[in-house]
């Protein structure tokens, strides 16, 4: 019996070299952690770029808080309220439409890879916006490559400082969440390009708001931003 045992250790250990593991990402069958979301810092550098990255649409809605909103440009605004998105008056939209958005961008045919990179540049606490919220200044490097099957994609680019407001989940005081984003087309400094995402001819210079307003389909979402609240 310990021989048997101890074949099949032995079979095993081969195995897991043979096949990669214990060499970082280099096997898709080892396990690999879900992102920290211990620290404002690893919310927004660990737990945001891997749910953008992998396109994980269930990742992005657990690290929205309740009362998560969107604020967007000016411009982007006035193009939302023209589409019938936003009511007049408003900049933001909540978190129902934003994980629509979101989601509908991540499983969109049209989009191909998804890389983000933020980072954060200072935290001054506390903010108003509630109690126990933190503001974090950061700059953001974000690329989504649409029509990835075209001979020639276009690569929606942000590069640009954006301002969050995070604070610990109500739910689990262990983790941080996003409680308001303000979009900003401020260039940013300090994030590094990002790389194998195209030339200056196939970029498309973007802000986050624009992006986000073109994914949002009304009839799919079957959301009205009202006061800044989602009803059906």
């Amino acid at each position: 019996m310990k021989r048997s045992r101890r074949a099949l250790l032995l079979a095993l250990f081969s195995l897991a070299i043979a096949s990669g593991c214990g060499e970082e990402n280099e096997c898709p069958l080892c396990p690999i952690g879900p992102p920290s979301r211990g620290s404002p810092e690893d919310l927004l550098t660990e737990y945001f770029e891997r749910a953008y990255q992998s396109q994980d649409s269930i990742l992005y809605d657990e690290m929205l808080h309740a009362d998560f909103r969107f604020h967007f440009l000016p411009g982007d605004a006035d193009s939302l309220r023209l589409a019938g998105i936003l009511i007049p008056g408003l900049d933001a939209w909540g978190r129902v439409a934003d994980v629509a958005s979101t989601g509908a961008m991540f499983r969109s045919p049209k989009i191909g890879a998804i890389a983000l990179q933020i980072v954060v540049d200072s935290i001054a606490s506390p903010d108003t916006s509630c109690a126990g919220c933190q503001r974090v200044e950061t700059n953001v490097v974000l690329r989504v490559t649409t029509r990835p099957d075209d001979p020639d994609p276009i690569i929606l680019s942000v590069d640009s400082k954006q301002t969050f407001v995070v604070a610990k989940n109500p739910a689990d005081d262990t983790k941080w969440v996003v409680v308001r984003q303000y979009d900003s087309d401020l260039p940013g400094t300090g994030a590094r390009p990002l790389p194998g995402q195209g030339g200056p001819a196939s970029t498309e210079p973007s802000t986050w708001g624009s992006i986000k307003g073109l994914y949002f389909n009304t009839g799919e979402a079957n959301v009205r931003i009202l006061g800044g609240n989602e009803s059906s």
